[in-house]
């Protein structure tokens, strides 16, 4: 395992990625893999408790994905759940979202979408999914900028 713990706020609050070195997304014709993790942290505020959820660091591009999963829960003080199996389950989860990211990435550019037949823009498309506005004006013009046609632009 390996990566990055960021401490806040004295230390009195703390993030970490953690990511697993051989658990693995390896795409065609890339010569650095997509590495799986998880994401986890807390306070001892009690603002917040002990959370993961799934993350990926890429490594051709340096792009970090995160909430692969839901964000997980778990109390930390008082009557605790069984901690293994709680992190098992997680575990499993991200086994599930690296197959199916890889899937995805594999089937992304024969997914195409034609802009002119929707009710939105590229733009609009990437506010729908939750994107802020200057992320999404920049991810349609990155989309636009790398697609053979404006209008038609693959995933």
């Amino acid at each position: 395992m390996f990566d990055e713990i960021r401490r806040y706020r004295g230390g009195g609050e703390v993030h970490l990625d953690i990511t697993f070195d051989g658990f693995e997304v390896h795409l065609p014709g890339r010569s650095a893999p997509i590495t799986m993790g998880v994401t986890s942290g807390y306070d001892f505020f009690g603002e917040q408790t002990v959370y993961v959820e799934g993350f990926a660091q890429d490594g051709y591009c340096s792009n970090t994905m995160r909430s692969l999963t839901d964000k997980e829960i778990i109390k930390h003080v008082g009557d605790v759940r069984n901690v293994r199996t709680w992190w098992e389950e997680l575990l499993a989860q991200v086994e599930l979202v690296a197959d199916g990211l890889f899937e995805f990435i594999r089937d992304a550019p024969d997914i195409e979408l034609d802009f002119s037949d929707l009710p939105f823009t590229v733009t609009e498309f990437y506010t729908l999914l939750g994107f802020p506005e200057y992320l999404a004006e920049r991810a349609a013009s990155e989309a636009e900028a790398n697609a053979a046609s404006p209008v038609e632009i693959d995933m």
